[in-house]
């Protein structure tokens, strides 16, 4: 591991603050060819004072899904590059929305699926061509696309992977077989109901499929085990559940007491894998979303997954061990029966250096809970190690049908906020308010490999440790691959980052309340 002391590259428009970066030693720019940390400064905040999310103004969104559809993902990524949040969100009648943030407001475009595609159901952000550009993958009924970013606010014509009849509810992103660049891991989705819906039922031999990109052409992967789910799949991602270098997935099947049961592979490299499933977990019966990071602060990763009338939560254990303590961590006044939660997003609200978790609900189409379909989502604080939601947390919002989350940042100040798909009904944004506490938003290039945005580094600030990621945050939805933290009264602080590839780089005495950009030369 190699500790780098003071090697800093200052952006020209850097505006010193109470707390300026250390002085290198020789203050030009490092070569080319050497490591670099660079530091730009944060925008105004833009919201106001408090102590929970705010609302942002509505985007020209409604979805026009009618109420029995099963639709509702969300993606949230600076596409255009210019350290400002957009949103991309699509209709069932195959049109693809895309708002450009300018920090104050958002400018539209749309485009369609045409010939390409049918529906819009899921959909992530991940730079698939190595370009050092966000693509955007849009999967739905017989639909999996990567449309490809054209830098300037356009999206050129897209690769269709062929799925045939299966129906595609998101996909995942990963170096899996460690060559270097992001292969797909596609999610197929059916519920009992779907042919009473008019959805397309899942056919045989169109379950989850794993994509390997090689040198931009991507393969499906045949006769693989972490193919064999035959749909009905809510959400997989990615992550090095057993800190042997490579990613491991985590598939979570819906109706598992009477489908496929939730499956955890592990990656033994080479193509091979190895099930550990509910013997790790235990049984999962109807699991929506989840969220993998450490939760308890004690350096492991934990588990929270949603579900119907519950949400639990798994204690990361030594050796890929798992236990359920959902019922002790979790207020018990927060099973509540016909609630459903879906997506889970981590966000340091008040910046004060632990995590609150954002969970979005939205009632089932069922004869039994008819009445139970708009659900106010919650705002998730530990209190004495327990959580529960914050009535404060959320501003007074209609209840509605939600799925998908994703979060970003809107307006580059430094502090994450959230976009949330409904099903008939607008897109709900919400911002972090102005604290007194610190942030650092990181992000990572790596010009050494096509994997541009490092997805599966680790990240190490102060004491809390995140993984870049593509498409394992929030239900059917994709956020971007830049990382928040919240550091509390911290003028400085250090960053570490193990690489991909194993490597690990250590920056010390790092100054808070900037956006930092460390950066692999080729």
């Amino acid at each position: 591991m190699r500790v780098i002391w003071r090697l800093l590259t200052i952006a020209p428009a850097l505006a010193l603050g109470a707390c300026p970066p250390s002085e290198p030693d020789d203050p030009t720019p490092a070569p080319d060819d050497e490591m670099t940390l660079t530091v730009a400064p944060l925008g105004r905040c833009g919201g106001a004072p408090g102590d929970g999310l705010q609302e942002l103004p509505e985007v020209p969104f409604e979805s026009t899904a009618p109420f029995e559809q099963e639709v509702g993902g969300v993606v949230v990524a600076d596409f255009d590059g210019d350290g400002l949040s957009d949103v991309a969100a699509g209709q069932l009648d195959g049109d693809v929305h895309v708002f450009w943030s300018d920090g104050a407001g958002f400018t539209e475009t749309t485009f369609e699926l045409g010939d390409h595609g049918r529906e819009f159901f899921g959909a992530s952000a991940a730079d698939a061509d190595g370009d050092g550009l966000l693509d955007l993958f849009v999967a739905g009924p017989g639909t999996a696309m990567i449309w490809f970013n054209g830098g300037d606010r356009t999206f050129g014509d897209p690769l269709t992977l062929p799925l045939g009849d299966g129906f595609a509810a998101g996909g995942t992103w990963a170096d899996y077989d460690g060559d270097g660049d992001l292969d797909l891991y596609v999610i197929h989705h059916r519920d009992v109901e779907s042919e009473d819906r008019g959805q397309p039922p899942i056919q045989d031999g169109a379950g989850n499929s794993l994509w390997r990109n090689d040198d931009g052409a991507f393969v499906r992967v045949e006769e693989t085990s972490v193919s064999e789910t035959p749909g009905t799949t809510h959400h997989a991602r990615w992550e090095d559940f057993d800190s042997d270098g490579d990613p491991d997935l985590l598939v979570l099947n819906d109706d598992g007491d009477i489908g496929n049961p939730s499956e955890l592979w592990e990656n033994l490299g080479g193509g091979a894998w190895s099930e550990r499933g509910q013997a790790e977990f235990g049984f999962l019966e109807n699991p929506m979303g989840a969220l993998v990071q450490d939760l308890d602060g004690d350096g492991r990763r934990d588990l929270w997954i949603t579900d119907v009338s519950r949400t639990r939560l798994f204690s990361g254990l030594p050796d890929w061990g798992w236990v359920d303590v959902g019922l002790t961590l979790i207020d018990p006044a927060e099973h509540v029966h016909g609630d459903v939660t879906w997506s889970l997003i981590p966000v340091d609200v008040d910046a004060d250096g632990t995590d609150e978790v954002f969970v979005s609900y939205g009632g089932l189409f069922t004869s039994e809970l008819p009445s139970l379909l708009d659900q106010p989502d919650r705002l998730y604080r530990a209190t004495g190690g327990v959580f529960a939601s914050d009535p404060n947390g959320l501003p007074a919002l209609e209840a509605r049908n939600a799925r998908g989350a994703a979060r970003g940042d809107f307006d580059g100040d430094g502090r994450a906020d959230i976009a949330v798909r409904n099903i008939e009904g607008p897109l709900t944004l919400l911002r972090s308010p102005c604290t007194d506490g610190s942030v650092l938003v990181v992000h990572l290039r790596d010009d050494t490999t096509p994997n541009r945005f490092a997805i599966g580094a680790r990240v190490t600030v102060g004491a809390r440790t995140r993984t870049v990621e593509a498409g394992g945050l929030g239900t059917f939805s994709g956020s971007g691959p830049e990382l928040y933290f919240g550091l509390g009264d911290a003028a400085s602080t250090s960053v570490s980052v193990a690489w991909p590839d194993g490597e690990e780089d250590t920056f010390e005495e790092v100054c808070t309340n900037f956006v930092v950009t460390i950066r692999r030369p080729q």
